[in-house]
């Protein structure tokens, strides 16, 4: 069972590139690849996992990617040539000098700020022991701030404000000297990362980044199958690099005993170890919750609970697995919904999904315009698009409804009319 669904799912994979015209970023196959990859590398250690597919976990998933990829295509059909794809389209998306110096400058405070939290909560040693050998990942006693949490979540955003401005000006070659000095606030949020100990965050960025390469490349010159692979070229040495950087931050971030793991197991515990226990979860199928949608739809119920709607919710309690010394606690983009609502609702879930993002993304952002507004789309998009992709880790897209997304779409609206409202100034005479 096992070879037959690594063959099935490279089937899939295979399909979706020629449907979709080797379009390495669209929703389906942004969903459907990084799984295919934990299969393949789960079935490289299945003897060493003892991992023995289940049929309803192979069910689960391959019907799972191919309804994610039907949505895909029913949104794709829905959102069709309903508006112009021949527009003119603008290619200077640079910021004021004024503007970008006060980003700046928030970025230089925002480190200050986390590195105060973060210096308070693990050690008065100074940054070097709080950056490069603890940080604050799995320390029992810290909790991020209202205050960092939300520096985080402005940084996040301006960064990818950063790396859009940067890719659409360099593509178009209409580059401004001042257009670089964004590399400070990105890098500004990768220091604050680090500090925080979020590795998957650095992952969030990279593919975001690699998104937007990919759409300001079809917005210039159209698509082309040739021309997403030789683009796709150019990224697969940087994929490597960022790996390579996620195992090296093992010897800052990690837990005890982690440091002394080789690349390949570090790297297969962290990818392939989701598979495996989704399919321990499907085996057991003894995890149940009162409320419907409480996996799902967590960050919702929380919400509610601190403003006091809900009372006594339930906690959510995993299961502890050690692979190679590693600990897992993630089950793919299906453990939640098919806790809550069984093999035919996620499913659905997976249907719905990928109707949502296939419709958004054909009708908004995969289109030949670059005015301010679907450049904006693109960049609220870019953003959120890590979701589809770290599925094969756990379901972030239904985690979506949430009022921390919220929050994170009015600051996604309100930093764009910062970056690009004119200022007037009008002259009075003063007699």
């Amino acid at each position: 069972m096992e070879i037959i669904l690594l063959i099935v799912a490279f089937a899939i994979i295979f399909l979706i590139m020629v449907v979709k015209q080797n379009d390495f970023v669209s929703p389906s196959f942004m969903f459907a690849a990084p799984l295919i990859v934990s299969i393949f590398i789960c079935v490289i250690y299945q003897n060493k996992w003892n991992f023995e597919c289940r049929l309803e976990t192979f069910l689960l998933i391959i019907v799972g990617i191919v309804l994610f990829f039907c949505g895909d295509q029913i949104g794709n059909k829905m959102s069709r040539r309903k508006i112009g794809y021949n527009e003119k389209i603008s290619c200077d998306m640079s910021v004021t000098m004024i503007k970008i110096v006060f980003i700046i400058l928030f970025s230089l405070i925002s480190i200050y700020l986390v590195y105060r939290e973060v210096s308070r909560s693990v050690s008065a040693a100074g940054i070097a022991y709080s950056l490069f050998r603890t940080s604050t990942k799995g320390l029992a006693k810290y909790s991020v701030s209202t205050v960092v949490s939300m520096i985080m979540n402005i940084m996040s955003i301006i960064s990818i404000f950063g790396v859009v401005v940067l890719v659409n000006n360099f593509i178009h070659k209409c580059t401004k000297r001042r257009d670089w000095l964004f590399v400070v606030p990105i890098v500004s949020y990768w220091i604050i990362v680090l500090m925080q100990g979020q590795r998957g965050d650095l992952i969030n960025f990279f593919v975001s980044t690699i998104f937007v390469c990919f759409c300001m490349n079809y917005k210039k010159n159209g698509e082309g199958a040739k021309k997403n692979i030789k683009l796709a070229r150019s990224f697969v040495k940087y994929f490597f690099i960022i790996l390579v950087i996620f195992y090296s931050l093992r010897l800052t971030i990690s837990k005890p005993g982690q440091e002394n793991l080789s690349f390949f197991d570090t790297i297969s515990g962290y990818v392939g170890a989701q598979i495996d226990l989704l399919n321990r979860l499907v085996s057991e199928k003894n995890v149940s919750y009162p409320l419907i949608g409480y996996e799902s739809f967590h960050d919702m119920y929380k919400f509610f609970e601190k403003i006091g709607i809900m009372h006594n919710l339930p906690t959510i309690t995993f299961r502890y697995r050690a692979y190679n010394g590693l600990g897992c606690n993630v089950y793919t983009f299906f453990r939640r919904p098919y806790v809550d609502f069984g093999l035919i609702g996620a499913w659905c879930i997976s249907l719905l999904c990928g109707i949502v993002w296939g419709h958004f993304y054909y009708k908004y952002v995969r289109v030949r315009n670059g005015s301010r507004q679907f450049m904006f789309y693109l960049i609220v998009y870019a953003y959120f698009i890590n979701k589809v992709a770290m599925s094969f880790f756990d379901d972030y897209i239904t985690m979506l409804i949430s009022a921390n997304t919220a929050i994170k779409l009015v600051l996604l609206v309100l930093i764009n009319k910062f970056m690009y409202c004119k200022i007037k100034i009008r002259r009075r005479n003063f007699r």
